[in-house]
């Protein structure tokens, strides 16, 4: 799996970079807006880990709107020089931190690629403190529709998708408190890319009208949980 990591990594800066340039241009880490009430809530010194962290450009933005805070990113293979956090790698089924480190697990686009989606997802309740969140995101089952931009079974490594009721479900087998479950959509992005898609296909940038249209639909999901 750390070999497909490393293989990801540098897919992803090669084929993305108008893309990832156009989010980070018109976006913030604030969302969605259920992820940006966890981040304000966060008191000062909280630890937060984000499990499947990529290219760790969430955590870079984080950690220069909130120095305070003990940021750890944690992935199957580094994905370049760590800024603002620290890199672990390893096994999202097998974390290798103590018992209730963290106030926030992040864990976003990672539950669909585990055959062992309750393992992960009982290691990610094990190191949340008690009290603390657990933000989990994932595409939809719509995303497996003959008409989604972008097909679910696209991926290789992608093994089963989720509705909002069965991420529910999960946190519940997990012994975590859901607290809210929806759509993940960017308005902002939706609108300032109308502008920026003929500029994507004079530059033969043919996956951004597709995550675009995949951001109108709102073929991604995020659950929310409490231990």
């Amino acid at each position: 799996m750390s070999d497909y990591g490393t293989y990801y990594h540098s897919i992803v800066r090669r084929q993305y970079p108008l893309k990832a340039w156009l989010r980070e241009f018109f976006s913030t880490w604030k969302q969605p807006a259920a992820l940006a009430r966890l981040l304000d809530e966060l008191p000062q010194g909280a630890r937060v880990v984000d499990v499947g962290s990529g290219q760790g450009t969430f955590l870079s933005r984080l950690s220069r709107h909130r120095p305070d805070l003990e940021l750890v990113a944690f992935d199957v293979a580094p994905a370049g020089e760590a800024q603002g956090y620290a890199w672990v790698v390893g096994d999202a089924c097998r974390l290798p931190f103590q018992d209730g480190r963290f106030d926030l697990v992040l864990c976003r686009h990672v539950i669909e690629h585990i055959p062992d989606a309750m393992q992960m997802t009982h290691e990610l309740a094990r190191v949340l403190a008690k009290g603390g969140r657990l933000y989990l995101e994932c595409p939809d089952v719509r995303n497996t529709m003959p008409w989604s931009p972008l097909n679910f079974w696209e991926d290789p490594t992608h093994l089963r998708p989720y509705t909002r009721t069965g991420l529910s479900r999960v946190f519940q087998l997990c012994g975590l408190d859901t607290r809210g479950t929806g759509r993940v959509r960017d308005w902002r992005l939706v609108f300032f890319g109308l502008f920026y898609l003929p500029v994507a296909a004079a530059m033969r940038d043919p996956f951004f009208r597709r995550h675009w249209l995949a951001n109108v639909l709102g073929v991604f999901i995020y659950g929310v949980a409490a231990k």
